[in-house]
């Protein structure tokens, strides 16, 4: 058991994760901020906050030109699942050389945040390197407020403010997302579990 304090001049928390991968909790607070804790105490030590300016493409651009609505963990088996690319990035060798060295094959099972964007956007950001953006897509037309992955089928849900739920998956030969099915829900997606996975 371990209490966790937001940073003094912090928001309200928004989300919480536990990366096994790190060993680390993961917090965004609504201000958009990242805060990764260590938790081998009764109390949690602070050891990072980053603020959504700080991340960067593989051109060393500001990518958060949106806002961060929604936060999943999302862990996945191989680096097969879901390669890293970025449609805004012309190279992609320089794309892929700035994301490689996160893989470790010893390390099993990789984790990823997948950030869910104001305008329909949605970032993966591998847990070793919060500042980097490993991959940028666009699902859906308005703020991503739910996404969740169903790893046996290497499969994503999202939803949207839209009030649309979209069951899409990456494409790996061509990089690119393919909708597999999207419903008009007609209210907003609260909660979403997985079950039997």
């Amino acid at each position: 058991k371990c209490t966790l304090y937001p940073p003094p001049s912090a928001q309200k928390i928004a989300v919480v994760k536990h990366s096994i991968q790190l060993d680390r909790v993961i917090v965004m607070l609504t201000n958009c901020s990242l805060c990764v804790y260590k938790t081998n105490r009764e109390t949690a030590l602070l050891e990072r906050i980053m603020q959504q300016s700080e991340m960067r493409d593989s051109e060393d651009k500001v990518v958060m030109s949106q806002d961060i609505v929604s936060m999943e963990l999302v862990r996945m088996k191989s680096k097969h699942e879901v390669p890293p690319f970025d449609r805004e990035i012309l190279n992609e060798n320089l794309h892929f050389n700035s994301v490689s060295d996160v893989w470790d094959e010893k390390d099993g099972i990789q984790e990823f945040l997948a950030l869910g964007m104001s305008k329909g956007s949605i970032y993966l950001v591998h847990v070793k390197k919060l500042h980097q953006l490993y991959c940028r897509f666009t699902v859906h037309r308005e703020a991503v407020t739910m996404i969740r992955y169903l790893p046996h089928s290497q499969t994503f849900v999202s939803c949207s403010s839209e009030h649309d739920m979209v069951f899409w998956k990456v494409d790996k030969i061509n990089k690119r997302i393919q909708i597999l099915s999207e419903f008009i829900i007609g209210r907003q997606v609260i909660n979403f579990n997985v079950l039997n996975d």
